[in-house]
């Protein structure tokens, strides 16, 4: 590997800072995609979207928070960037969903990934 191309690497992940969320913080601090309710339990709707996200070919990464926990696909590219994310907290009457997705160019693609979402509630 050349200095030219080794330097490229390494700029990969500051290049990329202005396009994708670089972390799970940066991903919520934008605008959801997807802020419902649902009458579900908060362990039914996490097993639906991860076994969805699974037939599709991702690997979903299950994070305990204090009300629920957080459903996490990330895309490794020259570190661990997330791409899609579900915050599941338990409420009185069910289940608060909020999906946060990394929009695409395939604008179908994006639209798709929050109605299978919503097919879970």
């Amino acid at each position: 590997m050349n200095v030219k191309t080794r330097a490229a690497l390494l700029m990969l992940p500051t290049a990329l800072s202005g396009c994708f969320a670089t972390s799970v913080r940066g991903m919520r601090e934008r605008k959801p995609v997807l802020a419902e309710d649902s009458a579900r339990s908060p362990t039914a709707i996490s097993a639906c979207v991860s076994d969805k996200w699974v037939s599709l070919g991702f690997t979903p990464r299950a994070i305990p928070r204090e009300n629920g926990s957080t459903l996490l696909v990330e895309q490794v590219i020259a570190y661990a960037l997330p791409i899609m994310l579900v915050d599941i907290d338990a409420t009185p009457t069910g289940t608060h969903i909020v999906m946060h997705q990394f929009k695409t160019m395939h604008a179908g693609g994006d639209r798709r990934r929050v109605e299978e979402v919503r097919a879970c509630l």
